[in-house]
């Protein structure tokens, strides 16, 4: 039994776009290259369904919570910032349930200043 192996890829598809797979499933993802000292920011709003042929299944906020987790584990790993963009997301973070129900989440990312 293998420990420790990754059940998905994550796949840059140049400046703009990422390419998630897990098992023979694949999402594309809205992204974009911000300058190198601010990294990459993540759409999630575009994590809505998986790509033909599994498009009719329907994707559970469970499974997008785990996706966006896994994305951002991955490029935190290579040791890229990950600037996480859309509903849901408070202090570049998925918001716990309670927080999204409160209408308290804020989808801009957070820019240092210097």
């Amino acid at each position: 039994m293998a420990f420790g192996l990754k059940k998905y890829k994550v796949v840059a598809k140049g400046r703009s776009g990422l390419l998630y797979k897990e098992g023979k499933k694949t999402i594309t993802v809205d992204s974009e290259q911000l300058s190198e000292s601010l990294g990459i920011a993540i759409f999630t709003n575009s994590i809505k369904s998986w790509e033909a042929p599994f498009n009719d299944e329907a994707l559970s906020s469970e499974d997008r919570t785990r996706i966006i987790k896994n994305i951002k584990k991955d490029l935190e790993k290579q040791k890229h910032k990950v600037v996480l963009v859309g509903d849901g997301i408070v202090n570049n973070e998925i918001a716990p349930a309670s927080a999204k129900n409160s209408g308290k989440t804020d989808t801009r990312p957070e820019i240092e200043s210097y």
